[in-house]
């Protein structure tokens, strides 16, 4: 499974988990609180099983870092910082193409 990016005149083709992580240094600078994931969430209009599905986990582990019971792991939340680079339209274009690929 692959993701098209177009940067500048160049098309290249990534592997899906290429495009939506990020390093860790974007991960130590970026800030997380339950309400800032759920407003990212909201924003990049995915439901808490959408989100559950890219980032690998179950919708009961969604609810529980929304309702602050517990924080997400390190590669979890490299999974979010590359997601709020990615905008919604890119999102959708994965979440299409893993439908596609069931």
């Amino acid at each position: 499974m692959s993701f098209i990016r177009t940067i500048g005149s160049t098309v290249i083709s990534l592997p899906i988990h290429a495009c939506f992580t990020a390093s860790p240094e974007e991960v130590e600078k970026s800030r997380f609180s339950p309400r800032l994931l759920q407003i990212l969430r909201k924003n990049l209009g995915m439901t808490q099983k959408e989100l559950a599905t890219l980032a690998g986990v179950s919708i009961g582990a969604v609810q529980l870092w929304e309702k602050g019971k517990f924080r997400p792991k390190e590669d979890k939340m490299a999974v979010f910082v590359g997601l709020r680079k990615l905008g919604s339209s890119g999102v959708r274009k994965l979440l299409e193409d893993k439908a596609q690929n069931r």
